[in-house]
């Protein structure tokens, strides 16, 4: 089996876990596993091969300036974060080395349905902390760029609502959403 991964990526192939894979690379973070559903694996093998495509030619470019550029290996694991233990079955101990977690997955349409962005962007979250707890992971990284839910007027973003003390608001006009 290849390396243990010491980084945990959730949402790759997706958008930001994307954007973020070759950014940890170049910064020499890893060994990274990304977790996949079985669904998104062709894409997310797809996404890596140009992912690691670039990562070469920049390691060529550095290595002619004399720098050494490798980078550090990549992984795809296939897994859910809406299931307990991330739906990892037996690859689950290949895990238990990461010391950081990238959590990127999330439902970030807001028409989505209450029971399917429950499942994902609560119930998911929580099986990643859980996870991260039971790996003794150093650094938990959560992006979040769909939904924020504050006390609008506490931070100046009222943005012409006008919250009563203690009212839930986005500050963007939004429905008022729950907070966790």
């Amino acid at each position: 089996m290849a390396t243990d991964a010491t980084v945990l990526l959730t949402g790759f192939p997706g958008f930001l876990g994307s954007a973020l894979l070759p950014r940890l690379l170049a910064r020499g973070e890893g060994p990274v596993a990304c977790l996949v559903q079985p669904h998104h694996r062709e894409t997310a093998e797809q996404r890596l091969s140009a992912v690691l495509d670039a990562g070469r030619e920049r390691t060529e470019t550095s290595e002619r300036s004399g720098e050494s550029a490798d980078l550090p290996p990549v992984r795809l694991v296939e897994g859910d974060i809406t299931e307990p233990d991330l739906g990892l079955g037996g690859t689950r101990a290949s895990l238990l080395g990461v010391d950081t977690v990238y959590h990127f997955a999330a439902v970030y349409h807001l028409a989505v349905e209450r029971a399917v962005g429950e499942a994902v962007n609560v119930d998911g979250t929580r099986h990643v902390l859980d996870f991260a707890t039971d790996a003794g992971v150093d650094r938990f990284h959560y992006v979040s760029t769909c939904y924020s839910g504050s006390e609008a007027k506490a931070h100046g973003f009222s943005r012409g609502m006008k919250p009563t003390t203690g009212e839930q608001t986005t500050g963007v006009g939004l429905p008022d959403i729950p907070t966790f």
